[in-house]
């Protein structure tokens, strides 16, 4: 299932969270020997037809995961240029849904997140100040898989579904402060504003520019999983 284990797309891979266990309260990072990373609340396992399993969460309770900070500080990205992306399944558009954070917006960090629009977008953070990169509204509505990325490079901040380029507001980036947080998946910083309200499948995060065509070469090896 993951697609590109042996491929140079791997290249500076910081976060790979493909759901291999099925089952429990911890799922392991590839990326970086098996570090485990923690299910809070807890999301539940599922099985799509394709035979993929895929984590589902409920935004009540809520359901997340993290990893302490002092276990990713590779992921600061106070300097330099990154990248993300994640197949993500959307139950409900009634509050924001955050995707991964690693910061707190006008403070520190970077988020990537839906907005209640459908819009979706990455945000750096220093204090008092923040820059979002984002979609059109509309590019995200319920009841549908969809594999959405970013990458961020110098003041550039770029994001992708389906491995198509789909920035509409393009900010003029600034790198974040060192934030001192845990990464969260599937909530904002406090862990209870901004609940992810659906299913995921392998949020990955690299420490480079992903390349247009390689958000696309993802989308292509990955979407037969999601009959799309």
């Amino acid at each position: 299932m993951r697609s590109f284990d042996k491929e140079s797309i791997n290249l500076q891979l910081l976060l790979g969270l493909p759901f291999l266990e099925g089952t429990g309260t911890v799922t392991q990072d590839i990326a970086k020997a098996y570090h485990p990373v923690a299910l809070t609340g807890v999301p539940s396992w599922a099985t799509l037809a394709s035979g993929l399993q895929v984590l589902d969460f409920n935004s009540a309770t809520p359901d997340f995961l993290q990893s302490p900070a002092a276990d990713t500080v590779d992921l600061d990205f106070t300097s330099g240029d990154f990248s993300m992306a994640v197949w993500v399944y959307i139950d409900s558009l009634a509050d924001i849904r955050e995707i991964i954070n690693r910061g707190r917006a006008t403070t520190d960090g970077w988020r990537f997140f839906i907005q209640t629009d459908g819009r979706f977008g990455i945000q750096t953070n220093q204090a008092a100040a923040g820059q979002t990169s984002s979609s059109s509204a509309g590019e995200i509505v319920i009841n549908n898989w969809y594999l959405i990325g970013a990458s961020r490079s110098g003041a550039s901040g770029r994001v992708y579904k389906h491995g198509q380029d789909m920035t509409v507001t393009a900010a003029n980036h600034v790198n974040p402060l060192t934030s001192a947080r845990k990464l969260l998946i599937g909530v904002y910083e406090t862990e209870a504003h901004n609940p992810h309200d659906g299913k995921m499948w392998n949020p990955r995060i690299w420490g480079r520019k992903l390349e247009p065509w390689e958000h696309l070469a993802l989308f292509n090896a990955e979407r037969h999983l999601f009959g799309v």
